[in-house]
């Protein structure tokens, strides 16, 4: 699964439009909630629920979360069946680009001085969300054999599954949460001069279907060359933990488990 080219170039555009810190946050927010509930809507919902929640109390952070629920309501009516995994890499190039893109808040903000009440999106949830069942439905029921009931009609095949991991594979930690708070005592104890200690952070793959062969691969915050950059990265990034790359050439046996020895961050593509 990957972005195609002019995939990228809309999401540069739209990265271009909305590139603040703040809209950032959001979108960080709605990608950590896609991860946890792999349902598409949720993400939506979440952002709806941040206006009246206190996340939003000044003009400009209700503006830049309305960029951010704008961006994902359209993108969700757009594809209604598209699936989890392709909505977090959308996600996810959108985070980077908008890194690149982003711009200094705004002094002032687009509600002419007003107090926004109500968000520009989310009011038809609900509806989006029976949208998208019918839309899978639709598609289901079209690949379903034309004669159901003949005993001779062959049963498609189920989807091909990987019988190995691919030489090198893009990957994250599997749990956002034990990742930032390893990350965080680390620091803690570096700031009080103690004795690092060590903490194994297991990752998955992004593609889904690589996800059961790599059960058992762990990250070391001491032992995995890398792991510096990546924290380096998430500050620059505003917290957010980056994807990095992992090569099946670095896995090495440790305690039952397969240790990354490396990882790796490849540069972001010319638009």
């Amino acid at each position: 699964m990957g972005i195609s080219a002019l995939v990228l170039k809309q999401l540069d555009e739209n990265a271009r439009a909305i590139a603040t810190k703040q809209c950032r946050s959001y979108l960080s927010d709605a990608q950590r909630c896609l991860r946890d509930t792999g349902d598409p809507i949720a993400p939506l919902e979440l952002l709806r629920a941040m206006w009246n929640s206190g996340q939003a109390p000044r003009a400009e952070q209700k503006d830049a979360l309305d960029d951010a629920g704008r961006w994902l309501e359209d993108r969700l009516k757009r594809d209604p069946e598209m699936s989890p995994q392709h909505l977090e890499l959308e996600l996810g190039w959108l985070l980077r680009l908008i890194t690149i893109h982003e711009m200094p808040p705004s002094r002032g903000d687009r509600s002419g001085g007003h107090q926004r009440r109500e968000p520009g999106f989310g009011a038809h949830i609900d509806a989006l969300r029976r949208r998208r069942e019918h839309a899978i439905q639709r598609t289901a029921a079209r690949k379903e054999p034309d004669r159901p009931n003949a005993r001779e009609q062959a049963t498609p095949p189920g989807p091909v599954r990987p019988e190995r991991l691919p030489d090198n594979f893009e990957a994250c930690f599997a749990s956002w949460q034990d990742a930032v708070k390893a990350f965080k005592t680390a620091r803690e104890r570096s700031k009080a001069q103690k004795a690092p200690k060590d903490r194994l952070l297991p990752v998955r793959p992004i593609q889904a279907e690589l996800q059961p062969l790599a059960t058992d691969i762990v990250c070391s915050l001491l032992n995995t060359q890398g792991m510096d950059e990546l924290q380096t990265r998430a500050i620059e990034g505003g917290g957010e933990l980056p994807a990095f790359w992992i090569s099946v050439a670095d896995l090495i046996a440790h305690d039952g488990k397969r240790l990354v020895s490396r990882i790796s961050f490849p540069r972001t593509p010319a638009i």
